[in-house]
């Protein structure tokens, strides 16, 4: 299996690297080539004595479809490993699968926190900063797209009773963000723009939404309307009667920050879509907004695309 580790620290990624399973790269997470490493290990560790902070690291994996749970375990492992060498405090990793990755991507992170604040604060590339549960949550990608594509490859001979063989066609060829951009969007300018990203895939962006939830203890509130969806999308599902806000998304994301613009931005530059669909809350309600009717989030039941066939 390749893996791609994106780093803060460079001594901590080559260890995670070389312990990793199959082939391996690893990409500086703020500096550019050449650039030194913005957090050398003593510059780090005397911070943390100044301010009477703990070393925090955080890791975030993005797996492909099929990766072995020995590969995973040692991931874990090295994880574990190299923490302990700096006393450091293990974050609890962020770890998912996504069709959109043809090797695990894996992001990790160190920075400071402060014991005595049960808020939390982090350091990245040198800015302290508090976190909060009032930040945005982006949806990088399009909703359903994957799903569009194999529903209408598999029942072609239907949709083309109802539709031109040219728009079949675009149903099929609807974008799907490929293994190249995901591992863009982990990268600089990207990357530290997100404090979380979370995979869309099975059971589509509602389910999405609810794991992120689940995984933040957080509550949410989205617009409907700002859901980027493809209007084949739309007419598939409209034709065979199906949520395509449950329908398979993989190849997308969404992303949770305090800089939408910025990301936003970013994003739009490597031509990617993405909108701000709305923010996290205090409260634990998951609440989708569409015109005038509240609707809630609830829990994953089954994907469009099992129930379909």
């Amino acid at each position: 299996m390749g893996v791609l580790v994106r780093r803060v620290m460079g001594e901590h990624c080559a260890a995670v690297m070389n312990a990793s399973p199959g082939g391996t790269a690893c990409h500086d997470a703020h500096a550019a080539p050449g650039d030194p490493d913005p957090d050398e290990s003593p510059d780090l560790q005397n911070r943390a004595d100044e301010r009477r902070h703990e070393i925090v690291f955080c890791m975030s994996a993005v797996l492909p479809i099929g990766w072995e749970e020995s590969d995973l375990r040692a991931l874990m492992q090295a994880y574990v490993r190299v923490s302990a060498k700096w006393d450091a405090v293990l974050a609890r990793p962020r770890i998912s699968s996504s069709e959109g990755v043809e090797r695990a991507v894996i992001y990790l992170e160190t920075g400071l926190a402060d014991p005595s604040d049960d808020v939390g604060y982090a350091e990245s590339g040198g800015h302290f900063h508090r976190l909060d549960d009032q930040e945005s949550v982006v949806m990088i990608g399009h909703a359903g797209a994957s799903g569009t594509s194999f529903l209408s490859q598999g029942r072609e001979g239907d949709l083309k009773k109802r539709f031109s063989a040219a728009y079949v066609c675009r149903m099929q060829d609807v974008p799907v963000l490929n293994p190249q951009t995901a591992e863009a969007i982990m990268a600089p300018p990207v990357r530290p723009l997100i404090s979380h990203l979370f995979p869309i895939g099975e059971g589509g962006v509602y389910a999405a939404l609810w794991y992120m939830c689940e995984e933040m203890n957080s509550g949410i509130t989205v617009r409907l309307a700002d859901f980027p969806i493809h209007q084949e999308t739309v007419e598939l599902c409209n034709y065979l009667d199906l949520d395509p806000y449950k329908l398979d998304g993989g190849g997308s994301f969404l992303a949770v920050t305090d800089q939408p613009d910025g990301l936003t931005e970013a994003l739009g530059r490597m031509e990617v879509r993405s909108a701000v669909i709305g923010r996290l809350t205090h409260s634990r309600d998951r609440v989708i907004l569409k015109e005038d009717e509240t609707r809630y989030v609830t829990k994953p039941d089954m994907d469009e695309l099992i129930r379909e066939n």
